[in-house]
């Protein structure tokens, strides 16, 4: 992650633009919810074990399988289904909230060491909540005429995130995965 020419927000963003284009394409079917045409937004977090001195981002969550702390990149990934297709909508690096400003410091202070053409592009890094709620703010619809449902790891399904998808006129808001124990 850390040497790759590109930065996650900006693959997300390019890959929007693609995805609409192949809906058009393909034209899936959607399932219906009283009488309409339904597709749905999913988040969820995973983690992605990863092992190495210096790789930014890099936190010690704790691994309910493992019973331990296991260096990992935190990810919020974002799918979005409609009918029987699933495809990947976004995928960025979370990191906890304590370890947010030192990480993002680190990178303004790295960018100031790089000559200004090497300088890579100025990103804040987020906790898991923000992106939750980030993510349903920022969709703007992929099908036109169709409801949009969003659906949420239930450890992150709060008033923030429904308040979000309201106001990114999404169709309704809903927990699904884990329980939360």
């Amino acid at each position: 992650m850390t040497p790759s020419p590109w930065e996650w927000p900006t693959r997300s963003t390019r890959w929007h633009p693609l995805l609409r284009v192949g809906l058009r394409r393909l034209k899936p079917p959607g399932v219906r919810i009283a009488g309409k045409q339904t597709d749905f937004l999913i988040f969820y977090d995973t983690r992605h074990p990863r092992t190495g001195q210096g790789l930014e981002g890099v936190g010690y969550p704790w691994d309910p399988v493992q019973q331990r702390a296991c260096g990992s990149h935190s990810l919020v990934l974002g799918v979005f289904r409609t009918g029987d297709y699933s495809f990947g909508y976004s995928c960025d690096a979370s990191v906890r909230k304590k370890e947010l400003e030192p990480l993002s410091a680190a990178r303004q202070r790295e960018n100031l060491l790089r000559e200004p053409s090497q300088r890579r592009p100025s990103w804040e890094f987020h906790s898991k909540g923000d992106l939750m709620a980030g993510r349903p703010r920022a969709f703007r619809p992929l099908r036109e005429g169709r409801q949009t449902f969003a659906l949420f790891d239930s450890w992150y399904f709060n008033e923030g995130v429904v308040k979000a998808a309201g106001e990114a006129n999404l169709d309704g808001c809903a927990p699904c995965g884990r329980t939360g124990a």
